[in-house]
């Protein structure tokens, strides 16, 4: 994706997870499956680093702010989890599991 296409993709982005996804697509080029298997370990916010399939890359400034952005709205939303899967949604916050696709759960994070 060319820097405007992603600019725009993250302006249309609906809420905080769908522009992580987007950021994680685009810049990582994470699959679905990928972010939804992604976990807290994977993230090393401090240092700018993100682990995806055990692949350690730099984390840009896009990434990061979605990051920030999504897991702000993720502490807010469930203050209490143990589900230790970065991505969430209400049928997950209390388990461990994760996200399912959206052709398979039929719901949202």
């Amino acid at each position: 994706m060319t820097d405007a296409e992603v600019t725009h993709a993250q302006i249309t982005a609906a809420n905080p997870a769908a522009r992580l996804a987007v950021a994680l697509a685009a810049v990582h080029a994470a699959r679905s499956e990928t972010i939804r298997a992604l976990q807290l370990d994977d993230l090393d916010l401090c240092q700018g680093r993100i682990t995806i399939v055990s692949n350690v890359q730099p984390m840009g400034a896009l990434t990061r702010a979605a990051l920030r952005a999504w897991l702000a709205e993720r502490r807010m939303r469930w203050p209490h989890t143990l589900n230790r899967h970065v991505v969430v949604s209400r049928r997950t916050a209390n388990g461990t599991g994760q996200v399912r696709s959206t052709s398979s759960s039929g719901s949202s994070p």
